[in-house]
C-alpha cells in the first residue's frame, strides 16, 4: 500500500482520522495525501462569495499546519495536500482513482456550519463508490501506537474471504495478530459448514503469508452487534469488513452491515467492496 488519501474538513473527527491514517502509513511506508473538497453550491450558504478566496487561503494554511504536525511525529513520512471543487464524495472518489490510492480514510462526523457537507451520507457514498477500501474512524477513537489486533469477521457469503489480502498486508507491516471470527447466524448446517470452510481458507492464507492468525467463533443474532462486542472485548484496533454481508431481517431493519458498523463501532472500520462491484 503506497498511497493513502485522507478526507479532511479540519474538524476534530477528521484530524483524528488523519492521525490514524498517518500511523498506518508510517508503518506501511506509504504516502499521505490530504484532500478538502469545496462545494460552491453549499459553501455560499455559509460564506459570502467575496470571502471565498480567503476561505481557500485559510484551508491552505491549515493544511500546512497539519503537514508540519505529521512530519514532526512521523519523520520521513511523505505528506501532500490538495483542494478540489464539486460534490464531496464524487471528488474524493475521483481523486483516489487519479492518485491510484490504495486506501481512503475518512472521519464519520464532520463540522457544523460550513462543513455540514461532510456529514451523513457522504461517508456512505464514498464507501459505495470508491474503487479502493475505505477506513472510517468515529470521533474519539484513540490512535494506538501500533496496530496490534485485527478482527476479520467471516460469514457464509462467498465474498467474505476477499478482505483477507488487505488484512494480511496490514498485519504483516504492523506485526499485528488477525483474529478470524466465525459468525454463525443460523442453525442451518449447510450455512454453518460454509462459514467453517471459508474461515479455514482465510486462516490458511494468513499462515502462508506468515501472518499470525487465530480462529474464534460466536453465535450471532445481529452481525454488527456481535462483531463490535467481540472486537471491544479483545481490545482490537481495527475491524475489516465487506460492504456486502449476510442479508438477514435483523440487519435490514436497521440498515445494511457496512452502514451499521460505521455508525456504531468505536473501533475503526475498514470496508472492502466485493470485486464484482
Amino acid at each position: 500500500m503506497k498511497s493513502f488519501l485522507v478526507a479532511v474538513d479540519f474538524s476534530n473527527c477528521s484530524v483524528n482520522a488523519l492521525m490514524h491514517a498517518a500511523q498506518l502509513a508510517y508503518l506501511n511506508k506509504s504516502n499521505i495525501e490530504m484532500i478538502w473538497v469545496n462545494n460552491p453550491k453549499k459553501t455560499k450558504v455559509y460564506v459570502a462569495e467575496s470571502e471565498s478566496t480567503g476561505l481557500i487561503n485559510e484551508m491552505n494554511v491549515q493544511f500546512k499546519h497539519l503537514a508540519d504536525e505529521l512530519l514532526a511525529k512521523y519523520p520521513g513520512l511523505k505528506v501532500d495536500y490538495l483542494i478540489r471543487e464539486g460534490k464531496v464524495y464524487k471528488e474524493i472518489s475521483l481523486q483516489a482513482e487519479e492518485s491510484k490510492s490504495q486506501l481512503i480514510v475518512v472521519g464519520t462526523h464532520g463540522r457544523t456550519g460550513l462543513e455540514k457537507l461532510w456529514m451523513g451520507s457522504n461517508v456512505y457514498r464514498i464507501v459505495s463508490t470508491a474503487s479502493c477500501p475505505v477506513l472510517s474512524v468515529r470521533a474519539g477513537a484513540p490512535v494506538s501506537d501500533q496496530l496490534k489486533t485485527i478482527i476479520l469477521p467471516i460469514d457464509s457469503t462467498v465474498e467474505t474471504r476477499e478482505k483477507v489480502t488487505i488484512a494480511a498486508e496490514l498485519a504483516r507491516s504492523s506485526h499485528a495478530k488477525v483474529i478470524v471470527l466465525k459468525l454463525y447466524s443460523t442453525d442451518v448446517i449447510e450455512v454453518r459448514d460454509s462459514v467453517d470452510i471459508y474461515a479455514q481458507q482465510v486462516l490458511d492464507y494468513l499462515r502462508e503469508e506468515e501472518v499470525e492468525g487465530v480462529m474464534d467463533e460466536t453465535e450471532s443474532k445481529n452481525l454488527t452487534v456481535t462483531t463490535i462486542e467481540y472486537a471491544t472485548k479483545v481490545n482490537a484496533n481495527l475491524i475489516i469488513i465487506m460492504t456486502e454481508q449476510e442479508k438477514k431481517v435483523a440487519n435490514f431493519l436497521i440498515g445494511n452491515f457496512a452502514h451499521q458498523m460505521m455508525n456504531n463501532s468505536p473501533i475503526p472500520v475498514l470496508s472492502v467492496r466485493p470485486q464484482e462491484l
